[in-house]
This record gives structure tokens, C-alpha cells and sequence, in this order.
């Protein structure tokens, strides 16, 4: 399984109802994600490990799967670093 990075980007009067589509997820999905919208930046990120991009976003609801940036992700270590 790969990691990936979702982005939600969201207007500022999307973010209630933006928490409450992750929700239908349930609480564990939600709280794999961290929030800016509390100092002006209406994004959410959130980390979820799946085998194919396209598989990690259809882990969003449908109505946020379009407006998501989906990321592979990596760490990098010293001796892997080029």
C-alpha cells in the first residue's frame, strides 16, 4: 500500500458542512484530517494509504472527490536522500 496526501480546498462558508461530509466516513476518517480554517486557510489534509490514486480518492465522499488534490507521498531518509 501506497500513502497518500488529500487536500480539500474549501470557501469559507464550506467548512461545517465540509467536516460533516467527512463525517459520513465516520469519526475515524475525519480525524485523520487537520483543518486550517481556524486562522484563514480553508484547506483540510489528511493522510490515507491505499493502492492507486484514483483508490484513495474514492474514499472521499463523492461530492468532494473532484475538488481533492490526491498526492502520492513518501518519507525520504539520510541514506535514501539524493
Amino acid at each position: 500500500m501506497a500513502k497518500y496526501l488529500i487536500e480539500l480546498e474549501h470557501e469559507e462558508g464550506e467548512c461545517v458542512p465540509s467536516v460533516e461530509k467527512l463525517m459520513e466516513r465516520g469519526p475515524e476518517f475525519l480525524g485523520d484530517f487537520d483543518w486550517g480554517c481556524e486562522v484563514g486557510v480553508h484547506r483540510a489534509w489528511g493522510t490515507v494509504e491505499a493502492e492507486t490514486e484514483a483508490e484513495a480518492r474514492r474514499l472521499l465522499p463523492v461530492s468532494l472527490q473532484d475538488r481533492a488534490h490526491v498526492i502520492k507521498v513518501t518519507k525520504k531518509t539520510p541514506a535514501g536522500s539524493r
